[in-house]
């Protein structure tokens, strides 16, 4: 009986032992594999990290490059408004400098009708002087390119039994004897860039047959001379208008041969002056009675 017990004793001791290595066994599996999932989940962390990571910067960047690309719009979209609130100076200039400029044109007449209408005939000839004709408004223009050339007013005036002696020599003296004076009030204006050469005189009134030229001294006072420069008369100034008298003298023969078919002659400014824009001479009706 004893040795029975002694037996059971030794096999519940061996059971026991045997149940607690096996205890132990399995807690040491157990670590073990607690120890495998840990460095498991710490490798498949790295990558994921190493993910996670570079997905957040990804992001990040993205994130900033749609801030820089918002700003950069803004930034556009206040520009954008900024131009259209404000003009803008260089389509301004642009504009400006695309338009063209103003182009100037002949000044109007500065010698009134009262001050024309006053004879410069009779305090050099005496006797009796009558105007038999007289037009106090623009009558004539011609536009020949680069000088353009107005009658602004003329008149007639009768000599009759001259008072006053004058000068053998001086080309007044033709009408010593009676006769008519026409007095032109002209404009020049050289619409060119350049002096360009005109010799007023040169226009003439033509008759039937006759033809007479002008003058720029005869019976013409010293205020009333065309000068196209202080230094030459003859050379008008670009972008100026020059105005005065030219007058004709006739004797009543002159003066009955131009009523049969009165008519103003004026030259071509190429004639006198190579610089001029080429073009054909003006003949143009002229009234006198």
């Amino acid at each position: 009986m004893k040795k029975w017990l002694s037996a059971m004793m030794i096999l519940m001791v061996a059971l026991f032992v045997v149940a607690c290595g096996s205890d132990k066994s399995a807690d040491k599996e157990k670590k073990e594999e607690s120890k495998q999932e840990q460095k498991a989940e710490k490798k498949d962390k790295k990558p994921k990290e190493k993910s996670d990571e570079k997905e957040s910067s990804t992001a990040k960047s993205n994130e900033e490059k749609a801030n820089d690309s918002s700003s950069e719009s803004k930034d556009a979209t206040t520009k954008e408004d900024t131009n259209k609130s404000e003009p803008s100076t260089n389509t301004n200039e642009s504009k400006s400098s695309k338009q063209t400029p103003v182009k100037q044109t002949i000044a109007a007449p500065q010698i009134s009708k009262s001050a024309f209408m006053v004879s410069n005939v009779e305090p050099i000839t005496g006797g009796k002087v009558t105007t038999v004709y007289g037009s106090y408004s623009p009558t004539f223009i011609k536009d020949f390119g680069s000088l353009t050339i107005r009658v602004n007013q003329y008149k007639v005036e009768k000599v009759e039994k001259p008072t006053k002696k004058i000068d053998q020599y001086s080309p007044e003296s033709s009408i010593q004897n009676g006769g008519y004076v026409v007095t032109i009030d002209f404009s020049i204006f050289n619409q060119t860039n350049e002096n360009l050469t005109y010799k007023p005189e040169q226009i003439s009134l033509a008759g039937n047959s006759s033809v007479t030229g002008g003058s720029l001294d005869n019976f013409v006072p010293a205020k009333y001379k065309i000068k196209g420069s202080t230094s030459d008369p003859y050379v008008f100034a670009p972008g100026k208008t020059a105005e005065g008298f030219v007058t004709y003298i006739l004797d009543d023969a002159k003066f009955e041969d131009l009523k049969s078919n009165p008519r103003l002659a004026v030259p071509n400014p190429s004639k006198m002056d190579n610089k001029a824009v080429k073009g054909d001479d003006e003949i143009a009706t002229f009234k006198v009675q």
